[in-house]
């Protein structure tokens, strides 16, 4: 198995609905590969429409969305482009502020600013992207998606993890990472 089939498998193989966001998304993936804390770069956040398949996933018929867009970092590394389509009338105020969404600064990582809330990620897909690229010509080896619930689904999540922060971090790592499951 290599580095990138370990990757896919971790993020297929979170525990559906049974662990915490913050022992099993993105930021606790990249911070359990580096050993580093995980920081957030967001460059642009703002209101938006939901898509009608967006509003399907997230249950939630004619409400509006919020998307930030940014890259995760470990020790200055980039590991992950990443957004997420939040929606703010079912994320507590706290965690919101936290992500810089309100009025003021702010950009914890979307997993570190739903620690402690209950906040569960389910998978839905996470593929090899061999040969993908960024606007920066940065080489995107995974992309995954994820939805994540507190009571109810509050955001859809996509990552794009970067060959860079693969090469920096070799595996096999210390890490538990499930093998990738086998097609139905």
């Amino acid at each position: 198995m290599n580095d990138v089939d370990a990757l896919i498998g971790w993020l297929l193989e979170a525990p559906r609905g049974h662990r915490p966001v913050e022992g099993c998304g993105a930021t606790a993936l990249i911070s359990a590969i580096s050993g580093a804390p995980v920081t957030a770069a967001i460059l642009s956040r703002g209101p938006r429409r939901l898509t009608l398949h967006e509003r399907h996933l997230l249950r939630a018929p004619g409400a509006a969305g919020h998307e930030r867009r940014g890259t995760l970092y470990a020790a200055g590394v980039p590991a992950a482009a990443v957004t997420a389509v939040l929606l703010p009338q079912r994320i507590p105020l706290p965690a919101w502020q936290a992500l810089g969404c309100g009025a003021g600064e702010g950009g914890l990582p979307l997993g570190l600013a739903l620690a402690g809330l209950g906040a569960r990620r389910e998978p839905l897909q996470a593929m090899a992207t061999p040969g993908r690229r960024d606007a920066a010509g940065r080489e995107q080896v995974v992309w995954s998606a994820a939805r994540l619930w507190l009571r109810h689904p509050v955001a859809l999540v996509t990552e794009r993890f970067y060959k860079l922060f693969l090469d920096a971090y070799p595996g096999p790592w210390a890490v538990s990472v499930p093998a990738p499951r086998a097609a139905p």
